[in-house]
């Protein structure tokens, strides 16, 4: 996780590291070790708990980002808040969780949808986590309620194609995605969208903000305001608004009321 740490920080976000140690390493996923380790999740999520509450009470904006076992200390931490504490959102990559796990409590937790980053070339959670529990990861196969009609907890399975440690590019569109949501920037509410494509006149209009996928949010710079494209049908417009908060939604799912 320092390393994806190291990606979010050179976006220039502010990252806090919540530091906690785990006896069994992610390739040894073997009897007592791994059974030790995850105690000291369960042990770490209490402590966690505690800091997301103390967040809360400061209304600091809070967005957590936890990778393989780390992924468990995040979502019972969640799990434990009391009342109606509520963090800002959640990212997991390569969750060493059981994907049945019912994530509808810890998403309670949430004002935007927990991302959870999968991959089915995640041998380690292949070989070793569903070795050792008996079941696959949802780091691996997503959390199966997401596929769900009505769902068990507010959460959107994200296919990655890396392998368990190579999630760095991952944390760095996590980076951006979290300071563009934490930042204050709004468009003048005085000026009409600027009409045309992306480049008029050999100028670049759009600054890029955010990216979820193929959909990529953009700002206008004359006007202000924003739009949503998949890149992968040639940049097709999506929607687009004066505010942010009217396209997110494409983005990431509505914040929850």
């Amino acid at each position: 996780m320092k390393n994806h740490a190291q990606e979010m920080t050179s976006s220039g976000l502010a990252v806090e590291m919540f530091p906690w140690e785990s006896p069994a390493a992610m390739t040894k996923f073997i009897g007592k070790r791994w059974q030790d380790g995850k105690g000291l999740a369960d042990k770490a999520a209490v402590e966690l708990a505690a800091t997301l509450a103390e967040r809360i009470d400061k209304r600091r904006a809070t967005y957590l980002v936890a990778h393989s076992l780390g992924c468990r200390v995040a979502l019972l931490a969640l799990e434990r808040l009391a009342g109606e504490q509520r963090i800002d959102g959640a990212f997991f990559m390569g969750a060493a969780v059981d994907h049945r796990h019912d994530c509808t409590a810890a998403t309670s937790r949430l004002s935007y949808p927990l991302f959870n980053y999968h991959s089915q070339a995640d041998n380690i959670l292949k070989t070793g986590y569903q070795a050792a529990e008996g079941v696959p990861a949802a780091g691996r196969d997503g959390f199966r309620q997401g596929f769900e009609p009505d769902g068990l907890g507010n959460v959107r399975n994200v296919i990655f194609r890396g392998g368990h440690f190579a999630y760095e590019p991952v944390a760095k569109g996590i980076a951006e995605v979290v300071r563009f949501l934490v930042s204050e920037q709004r468009p003048s509410r005085n000026r009409e969208p600027k009409p045309g494509g992306r480049r008029m006149e050999g100028k670049v209009w759009w600054d890029n903000i955010a990216s979820a996928g193929v959909l990529l949010l953009q700002r206008n710079k004359v006007s202000g305001y924003y739009r949503v494209v998949d890149r992968s049908g040639g940049n097709r417009r999506v929607d687009w608004a004066e505010t942010a908060d009217d396209v997110l939604h494409h983005l990431f799912g509505p914040p929850l009321p």
